[in-house]
């Protein structure tokens, strides 16, 4: 995460970090979800570990000093802030959601899904 994400407020680098450019976010954590469930797996957290955990401890730290975020466990955090995201993509890759209806990931959806979190994340 580049530093000028600490310097906006959390809407805006919440929103740049995770779900802007979400054509190219879309197909990138499908293969991270993949690669997380194969034999690659455990080397791939290996890998990534140290570095995001410092970078993403920084970001919510930050948050939380700013009042822009409520303090939670960070899987409480994790599951309420990108779990939507990761089913709506999941949607898209099939093309179709609930029930067998069509579904594209569109930027109206995306931001809907968007406002619908920071609700829940802010104090």
């Amino acid at each position: 995460m580049d530093f000028f994400l600490y310097q906006l407020k959390l809407p805006e680098s919440f929103w740049l970090y995770s779900h802007s450019n979400h054509s190219y976010r879309t197909l990138a954590m499908h293969f991270l979800e993949q690669l997380r469930h194969s034999p690659y797996g455990e080397k791939l957290s290996e890998m990534m570990g140290e570095t995001f955990k410092k970078i993403f401890g920084d970001f919510i730290s930050n948050a939380i000093k700013k009042k822009e975020l409520v303090k939670v466990p960070v899987e409480v955090y994790w599951s309420i802030a990108f779990a939507p995201l990761y089913n709506l993509v999941k949607f898209h890759m099939a093309g179709k959601s609930l029930g067998g209806r069509k579904f594209i990931l569109s930027d109206k959806i995306m931001r809907e899904t968007f406002e619908l979190v920071l609700k829940a994340l802010k104090p």
